[in-house]
């Protein structure tokens, strides 16, 4: 939290290609929600509400790396 950014991971366990899609406030990953993030590619971050977004299409069993940073406040 100390350094106000997170690296999560996506997957899809499916043996079918799928869009993987969920939302999380930034305050249960223990991030400070009145920052601003600038989360990767299919990724949005919604100040107002304090929440990360993501909707990722991936490959059957694909998996991707999600990293989110501080921008500026």
């Amino acid at each position: 939290p100390d350094a106000h950014a997170l690296v999560a991971n996506l997957f899809n366990l499916s043996d079918q290609p799928r869009t993987v899609a969920s939302q999380i406030e930034v305050a249960r990953l223990g991030l400070d929600p009145d920052r601003w993030y600038h989360p990767g590619k299919g990724c949005s971050f919604d100040r107002q509400a304090g929440c990360l977004r993501v909707s990722r299409h991936l490959p059957a069993w694909g998996a991707e790396v999600l990293e989110v940073r501080q921008g500026p406040t």
